[in-house]
């Protein structure tokens, strides 16, 4: 009962949007705080929220909080409730964190240390928590006795500042490259064409290496606070390969560069200078973004009587350069990607040797025929069934394929481990997007492997693609090593492609 007055009596709102909140730079234990904004029918007093992007504890959850000013007016001690909730863009709530009740003095916060895993919110669920890359956050006040007079709203934003580069840099003669050299990239402002960063391509003066090939991000400007950066191999074939990726929060006081290994070695490139190095010259796409801290901050006090049904004035409000688009056509994806998250209303288990995973038996039954069969016969008296032909990690990638529709970039290795479940559990659109990952990965490393792997699932499609490929690079492919073992497990696959390049 006492919840239900709480609800029913008028409370003060506010709503914060925080634009590229992907580009937070604050580390654990670090805050970024809203614009102050102040409760009229509570003394004018004075108040802000506080995010903690990388956590008050720890790098693994976000914190949130809301805190009450140094030179807030009205008294000492002020007792409210109140409650934080993460916003979808068009107003629904996401996540809550409940009523609570609480005195504040000036100048004291009080939050929830693990509202969120980063996780969740950046990458599982990013599509519900950060559309547009846009975190809203509100804050709804009551007081703890009585009322306010009427029901009041104010709007903030928050826009972090961010700048993109990308670029193809492209290496002459790096078969000449030797440890103890460099070649650089600098990055220059398109507003000033000040140097901003460089990146500097070094060889690792190690026996033990085999040429690991480094690279090292060198920060020019102290405006720069965070910079995420990703780099691909640009081969011939015209599959980019990634061979970097990471993200870095900058702190001149500690360091003015980083430096990290590509996943590529000069060896391996030299192997197969056809393919990955024509002309000698080494393409590397590069993309790198980088916040310059907050640009824009502004408060607007919207009035009194605004339901959540006008979330179309937020809407316009936060639109930045990117065109907003409805996020409605998603709503049904989401929600059944939430399920799977949050574990609601799982009615049956899948469990292997070392993990158990709760499913619900519905979702699971209308996207597979074998999975209708199994958790229609195969029950335990404690709603498990028992998967013996699947690695955990495989059955959380399937798993997330049926709810999320969402297939991550996959190592060789991990590919042909969902492939083969697809094709156990009959998902044919499953068994289509690996078949993709397939051939964007082709290389003369794996070539002769993947040629086994379609044969033995009797794929035609992608044993003809493989076959194409070895036949583009036969060079380097059939002089290798890989070759030989192929000839050694299945003449006849090896001779199938002798046989093809004769009659070219």
């Amino acid at each position: 009962m006492a919840c239900r007055a709480v609800e029913e009596r008028k409370f003060f709102t506010f709503t914060w949007a925080l634009e590229n909140a992907s580009y937070c730079w604050q580390k654990s234990k670090e805050r970024l705080l809203s614009p102050v904004f102040v409760v009229e029918g509570i003394e004018n007093t004075k108040w802000r929220l506080a995010l903690y992007p990388r956590g008050k504890d720890d790098d693994f959850d976000i914190s949130c909080g809301l805190g009450r000013n140094t030179n807030s007016s009205g008294v000492d001690n002020v007792e409210i409730d109140f409650e934080i909730a993460f916003l979808t863009g068009d107003g629904t709530v996401v996540l809550s964190s409940g009523k609570k009740r609480y005195t504040f003095q000036k100048g004291n916060f009080y939050g929830f240390d693990k509202c969120v895993a980063r996780f969740e919110m950046f990458s599982a669920k990013r599509s519900v928590f950060l559309p547009h890359d846009t975190l809203t956050t509100r804050c709804r006040i009551w007081k703890s006795v009585g009322e306010v007079p009427e029901s009041g709203q104010w709007f903030a934003r928050t826009r972090i500042g961010v700048a993109k580069r990308s670029f193809v840099w492209n290496i002459e003669k790096f078969s000449t490259l030797e440890p103890g050299n460099e070649v650089t990239y600098s990055i220059m402002s398109a507003m000033n064409d000040k140097l901003l960063l460089s990146l500097n391509l070094f060889l690792r003066n190690d026996l033990s290496s085999s040429n690991s090939i480094r690279c090292k991000l060198v920060y020019f400007d102290q405006s720069i606070k965070y910079c995420t950066l990703q780099m691909f191999l640009l081969p011939a074939s015209g599959n980019a390969i990634k061979c970097y990726q990471d993200e870095y929060c900058y702190d001149i006081a500690e360091n003015t560069f980083r430096v990290f290994t590509l996943h590529l070695k000069k060896e391996n490139l030299m192997q197969f200078k056809k393919l990955y190095l024509p002309g000698d010259v080494l393409s590397l796409f590069c993309e790198c973004n980088f916040s310059t801290g907050i640009i824009l901050e502004e408060i607007e006090k919207i009035g009194c009587e605004f339901p959540d049904s006008h979330m179309e004035q937020l809407s316009r409000f936060t639109c930045g350069v990117e065109e907003r688009q409805p996020v409605s056509t998603n709503v049904c994806k989401e929600n059944t990607e939430s399920m799977h998250y949050d574990h609601f209303f799982c009615d049956i288990k899948l469990k292997t040797k070392t993990g158990i995973f709760p499913v619900h038996k519905k979702v699971l039954t209308d996207m597979s025929p074998v999975f209708e069969k199994m958790l229609s016969n195969n029950v335990d008296a404690n709603d498990c069934v028992f998967i013996d032909d699947m690695e955990d990690d495989t059955v959380q990638r399937v798993l997330q394929y049926i709810y999320a529709k969402v297939v991550d970039d996959l190592h060789w290795k991990a590919a042909c481990n969902l492939y083969a479940a697809a094709e156990k559990y009959q998902i044919p659109s499953l068994k289509s997007q690996c078949t993709s990952i397939f051939k964007s990965k082709l290389c003369p490393e794996n070539a002769c492997e993947a040629l086994l792997f379609a044969d033995l699932h009797q794929d035609n499609n992608l044993l003809s693609d493989v076959q194409e490929f070895i036949l583009k690079y036969d060079k380097d492919i059939i002089n290798s090593e890989e070759w030989n073992r192929l000839v050694n497990k299945n003449m006849k696959l090896a001779a199938d492609i002798l046989y093809l390049k004769l009659n070219e």
